[in-house]
């Protein structure tokens, strides 16, 4: 079994790791996704985690996409799922995450994470720590797939997104 944290490196899944390590639970690997487009506090925050986990002797690994988070929004060729009804078959970009319920850079991250998954700890458990607060119900998927358990931490301590960044800023993160 393998226990591993998705972490954004927000006070969400920043303080669901924080609470993993002062709380002792099982943590093998905290992975990090990069857009390339982060605010520079998830990069000082990335940066301390990488220094604190390394004390801890649990493992860090970065995933980025195969394509610039540029290309992707602006760029990349996207045939409608209607063509009929628009008068050109494609548009180039995705337009930013989350407007209008697109959700595109959540799926490239998901399936990056998944894709790790199946190349490191192929036919292995593995239980992931997904850092969603107590007050964001609609985001919980209990799918579990492929080995993968999701579990949530922050649901269990019942903390808020309010509480999650109480918790960093009171433990020294910003």
């Amino acid at each position: 079994m393998k226990y591993i944290a998705s972490c954004s490196f927000g006070k969400d899944s920043l303080a669901m790791v924080l609470k993993i390590l002062e709380e002792k639970l099982p943590l093998d690997k905290v992975i990090f996704f990069d857009t390339g487009m982060e605010f520079d506090s998830i990069y000082h925050n990335r940066d301390k985690m990488k220094r604190l986990l390394a004390e801890h002797k649990i493992l860090f690994y970065e995933l980025s996409s195969k394509n610039h988070f540029l290309f992707d929004m602006f760029v990349r060729p996207i045939k409608y799922r209607n063509p009929q009804n628009n008068l050109y078959p494609i548009h180039y970009g995705y337009e930013w995450c989350g407007g209008r319920g697109i959700r595109w850079g959540t799926s490239g991250k998901l399936s990056a994470i998944m894709n790790h998954y199946k190349e490191y700890y192929p036919n292995k458990e593995i239980t992931e720590y997904i850092g969603i607060a107590v007050d964001e119900p609609e985001r919980v998927k209990k799918i579990n797939r492929n080995g993968v358990t999701k579990t949530y931490p922050l649901f269990d301590w019942s903390m808020t997104e309010n509480d999650c960044l109480e918790y960093c800023y009171s433990h020294g993160w910003n």
